[in-house]
């Protein structure tokens, strides 16, 4: 098999490293992106938004140094962390509750409230922070506050109580100290006595809040804006993630530069969307305008390939069905009639034949009575009339009358001169003809090769459609009896897998002569719509 690269081009290096290969993924999966980020994002700030409120209060208590003997001042030690834990633990107690659902009104069960507040210490900080949550940010810094101040009744309450005993225990000493000498111990115990009084009247002042809980001005949840912008960035990598795990499993070529790579070959034309690729004017075939200009280049192209070695008949498949070969062989033997070269079809695809259906001709006879001698290859030649441009341009495109190319320009007609189209192009149509009970046999024929080279003889190009190379093994040897072959790949339908064993395929005969690649369907930006080989 040999390919040849046109001028000016070179062979595709598989290495070569390009920011777009990595953007190509996500701009191909780019509405599974979309959706993913949008479903995400809008579904969960819904979601988020439809929860209630909850609204968080909070006020720091400043626990002061503890006196195990209320009233001596020197025995004031600064409290541990052990102690300021154990306060937090002793905040959340029953007793606490009950206070604070007095204070505040609440008619259930106390212990009810102890879910909607917490106490926290930092280590190594005097400082208890205690946090009420509740539906209303007024409600929050309500419970918060009745909290605080229940903990500090308590506290000063206990303390009172242990005031009364020492001052109990205190004054039966004195009342016991009457023994001669024992007034320096009654001046000590009056003193102790006055000082535990004096706490007693004063409140406590060990435990104190430092500033008053505040309603709220936000909720503490939910926050549907932040977790919507949790969720854009989270779902925008998980999309990104799977349009690479998608594109990793997903063989299918999907670009020009990925079909040059997966079939080795140079890409000698890249068709883009069309909404309509086989239109008639007039009762004549034309080619569409949006691909015109590429199926000149395509022949253009070929010329270049062809090289010295002159190509006469070329042979047009593809690996699987539906890829566009047959669109192609229409087109291109439109431009090459227009150009005023005499132009013949053979359409070899004896299994799933369309293209009498899109030249609007008949489908029999054709080739397969041509092969079995039913008729002769006269009758069943079919004019198709073709829409041309101004004969003067034509003879000036066409080729010379020493290369055999002056007949079909002396049949156009003469036009105005206002560079109308002449609509006296034509160009021969042998269609399939009955399906035979056998197309590899057909095929294996020896009057195949004289028939192709009577056609060649007669006409400057002869175009044959091929069956699919892969589908049916009918296309071998027609790669053999034409001077070149051209492969067609469609995007988004061809795959890595299939390039693959078409190039094995076409290793294993030597007598292949591929002149490049057509690459079908090409994305230009979505301009047009997608088309199918009808």
């Amino acid at each position: 098999m040999t390919a040849h690269w046109p001028t000016g081009t070179t062979a595709p290096e598989a290495d070569t490293a390009d920011f777009r290969n990595y953007l190509r993924p996500i701009w191909a999966h780019k509405f599974l992106v979309l959706v993913l980020v949008v479903a995400a994002t809008i579904g969960t700030y819904a979601y988020y938004d439809r929860q209630p409120r909850v609204y968080r209060s909070s006020t720091d208590i400043f626990v002061g140094p503890a006196n195990p003997a209320p009233g001596v001042a020197n025995t004031a030690l600064p409290p541990s962390d052990r102690t300021i834990a154990d306060q937090a633990r002793l905040m959340q107690t029953h007793a606490v509750a009950a206070r604070v659902a007095r204070r505040i009104g609440f008619d259930g069960d106390p212990r009810r409230l102890l879910a909607d507040v917490s106490v926290t210490a930092a280590e190594g900080s005097d400082f208890l922070l205690v946090t009420g949550t509740a539906s209303q940010p007024e409600a929050a810094a309500r419970l918060a506050n009745a909290f605080a101040q229940a903990f500090i009744d308590v506290r000063a309450s206990d303390r009172r109580k242990l005031a009364t005993r020492t001052l109990n225990d205190l004054e039966r000493q004195l009342a016991g100290a009457t023994a001669p000498g024992s007034d320096s111990l009654r001046r000590s115990l009056n003193a102790r006595i006055n000082a535990v009084r004096l706490a007693q009247a004063t409140p406590s002042g060990d435990a104190s809040q430092v500033d008053a809980a505040l309603p709220a001005t936000e909720p503490m949840s939910p926050r549907p804006r932040r977790n919507a912008i949790f969720a854009f960035g989270l779902s925008l990598m998980l999309g990104i993630i799977a349009a690479f795990g998608l594109e990793r499993i997903d063989r299918r070529i999907k670009s020009s530069e990925e079909a040059e790579a997966a079939y080795r070959l140079p890409v000698i034309a890249a068709i883009r969307h069309v909404r309509r690729i086989v239109p008639k004017s007039k009762g004549e075939m034309s080619v569409a305008e949006g691909v015109r200009e590429t199926f000149r280049s395509l022949r253009s192209n070929i010329e270049l390939a062809a090289d010295s070695q002159p190509v006469r008949t070329i042979l047009v498949a593809s690996a699987i069905p539906d890829e566009g070969k047959s669109t192609v062989v229409r087109n291109l033997a439109l431009v090459y009639a227009e150009a005023g070269f005499r132009v013949a079809i053979l359409e070899a695809d004896l299994r799933r034949p369309s293209l009498a259906r899109t030249l609007g001709a008949q489908s029999a006879p054709g080739l397969t009575d041509v092969l079995m001698g039913l008729a002769p290859l006269a009758e069943v030649v079919q004019l198709i009339d073709v829409q041309v441009p101004d004969a003067r341009i034509a003879r000036s495109l066409a080729p010379s009358a020493g290369d055999g190319g002056g007949t079909a320009v002396a049949t156009m007609r003469e036009a105005g001169s206002n560079g109308s189209f002449d609509h006296s192009g034509q160009l021969d149509f042998i269609a399939s003809g009955p399906r035979p009970a056998d197309p590899p046999a057909m095929f294996s024929a020896p009057g195949l090769r004289a028939l192709v080279e009577r056609l060649a003889d007669d006409h400057d190009i002869v175009l044959v459609d091929s069956p699919p190379l892969l589908a049916v093994s009918d296309a071998v040897p027609l790669m053999s009896v034409v001077d070149g072959t051209i492969l067609v790949c469609r995007v988004g339908k061809s795959t890595d897998d299939g390039a693959e064993r078409v190039l094995k395929l076409t290793s294993r005969m030597p007598d292949a002569r591929i002149l490049g690649l057509v690459v079908n369907d090409v994305d230009d930006g979505g301009f047009n719509e997608k088309y199918k080989d009808y």
